[in-house]
């Protein structure tokens, strides 16, 4: 069953490439650079036989030979239907490159088929210019994320890596672990009871350090609530003790590491004050204004 599907594939695959040899050749390219682009994608006994086949049915294997006198190109671009032609042609020209023809044999089938020489070179030249400067895009493009790969790399550095904040979350993980191991708790336990130091480094980790009152009042709320449901509930079966005083520690750790600034949330009223003396001094020189006038006069 499996050889006579076999059979019937490779007289399917032998008769398309029979059609493809024949119309190839009436578009003008020769034999041997037609067999040079079938070797890339078939098998050469499958090649072999279709050529085998026109040979016994006398079938001309020469190229269609059609030369005309060439036309200067500058003749050429007078016609209407110049730029259409030229459309078609690099479309053409594309289309059997991506197919494996080189440039040559392409030319060659090109000038047997009819067209003029100085309409195929400068379309190839066209063709050609236009790789070119897609190419040059793609090295610059490539030259410029290299650059930048280059930069981030240098920049990369342990100076920037061991900043206070990064010393302070490795440490607070490493005190985590060494909890772990001494109370035989599993991890993730130890980590849920730990929550609010990490959160509160992170927190600062964003804000440089900084926070404001409100903020900080809100977190302390937060953090009772958390201790309040852990006390109540008691998940996990924790010891609310003992992870209080292991958050006041990594608190006082983060806190000695990498310092915590309060900031006041009177914004608005610092503006306002700004404001009112900036309108105070105005005043003070309208008034000096005045009174030099009133001399004056």
């Amino acid at each position: 069953m499996q050889d006579e599907i076999n059979k019937e594939l490779n007289e399917l695959i032998r008769g398309e490439l029979i059609n493809y040899i024949i119309a190839e050749l009436r578009n003008g390219y020769d034999l041997d650079s037609i067999k040079k682009v079938l070797h890339k994608k078939h098998r050469e006994d499958l090649i072999t036989q279709a050529i085998e086949y026109l040979k016994q049915k006398e079938f001309d294997l020469s190229p269609l030979d059609e030369k005309k006198e060439n036309i200067p190109l500058r003749v050429l671009k007078e016609s209407q239907d110049f730029d259409r032609i030229l459309s078609d042609l690099k479309r053409y020209i594309r289309y059997k490159i991506d197919e494996g023809y080189e440039i040559n044999d392409i030319k060659e089938a090109l000038l047997r088929f009819g067209h003029y020489y100085d309409l195929i070179e400068h379309t190839i030249n066209n063709i050609q210019e236009k790789e070119m400067d897609f190419n040059d895009i793609k090295q610059g493009e490539k030259k410029i994320k290299q650059e930048i790969i280059n930069k981030k790399i240098k920049n990369l550095n342990l100076k920037s890596f061991f900043t206070k904040n990064n010393v302070s979350l490795l440490l607070m993980l490493i005190f985590t672990f060494i909890i772990a191991n001494v109370t035989e708790s599993p991890l993730f336990v130890v980590i849920y009871s730990f929550l609010p130091i990490y959160s509160l480094n992170l927190l600062l980790r964003y804000t440089n350090n900084i926070i404001s009152k409100k903020i900080l009042m809100i977190y302390i709320l937060l953090f009772l609530m958390f201790y309040t449901i852990n006390y109540i509930y008691e998940p996990f079966g924790m010891n609310i003790n003992s992870i209080i005083v292991y958050n006041f520690v990594l608190f006082l750790l983060h806190f000695f590491i990498s310092g915590i600034e309060i900031k006041d949330n009177d914004k608005k009223k610092t503006n306002k004050s700004l404001i009112n003396k900036s309108s105070k001094n105005e005043d003070k020189n309208n008034e000096k204004v005045v009174e030099e006038n009133n001399k004056e006069i």
